[in-house]
This record gives structure tokens, sequence and C-alpha cells, in this order.
């Protein structure tokens, strides 16, 4: 059996699992019956077996880990500066600016980024463009416009 049956579970969206064990254990002093003495022996053998079999999956699970890590330390990306415009249904307008690193599988992940009050566009703006000028050839997003909901 293979770590990759925690998350292959037919559901689509579900890309984590929680893992629990538990055994039931009695205080071997206490125990005077010698087939209740044998039920928990077979129990304990069983734990053991089963708690072998998860910490294999567990030891290729930590392989899998270090495999993707290095394949994302050595995957080739590019920076972006975006600029976007957020307003929550009847919430403030927020202006975030990101620099960005898009990497080759299509995920971003953000290196900066600042949050600034809808009554703070103009810095936002500004903050912006001196960016794009520090960094020439970087690809710059900017998504400032009103969505069609709010008109």
């Amino acid at each position: 059996m293979s770590y990759r049956q925690w998350f292959d579970h037919g559901s689509w969206y579900k890309s984590d699992n929680y893992l629990d064990s538990r055994c039931y254990v009695a205080d071997p002093d206490k125990q005077n019956d010698l087939k209740t003495i044998q039920w928990l022996d077979k129990q304990a053998a069983a734990y053991i077996e089963q708690y072998a079999a998860t910490l294999a999956r567990v030891q290729e699970y930590r392989a899998a880990l270090a495999a993707r890590y290095a394949e994302l330390v050595s995957m080739p990306y590019r920076m972006q500066l975006e600029l976007t415009r957020h307003k929550q249904y009847q919430g403030p307008v927020t202006y975030w600016l990101r620099l960005n690193r898009v990497y080759a599988d299509g995920h971003v992940e953000h290196e900066q980024e600042t949050k600034y009050p809808g009554t703070e566009r103009h810095k936002a703006i500004a903050e912006f463009e001196r960016m794009k000028k520090q960094r020439p050839g970087i690809e710059a997003v900017k998504d400032i416009a009103k969505g069609k909901w709010e008109r």
C-alpha cells in the first residue's frame, strides 16, 4: 500500500487527509483471564503490523515531499508585478500590489505584497509605476477597473 491512497479516494476537491491511530490497551498486571490475555496479545500484534505499515507510508510520503521541494527549487519562473482592485459586497475597496513569482507549472508565489485602502488608490498606482521602472522587462498586470456588478 502506498501513501497515494490517502489522497486517491474519489473526491476531486480533497488534497489533504488526516491520519488518526488508536489502540486499546489494558494493564497486564490486572488481567486474570487467559483468553483475555491472548486476545489482547493478538490485538497488540495487529497494532504493531498496522503502525509499521503506516510508518513505511509516512517515510514514502516524506521522500515524495523532498522530491517536490527539489522540483520547485529548480523550476524556472518569471517575475510579475500585479496591481489588483478588490471590492467585497457592501465592503470597502482595497488595492493589492504584489510582486509574484510565476512558475512554469502555473502556480504563483507572492514574494512581496502590500495592501492599500481604497482611499490610497493614487499611492498604490504610483508605487506600481515606480516598481515597474525599477525592474525593466517585468510582466506588469494592472487590473483596477470596477467590476460589472459594481455599476
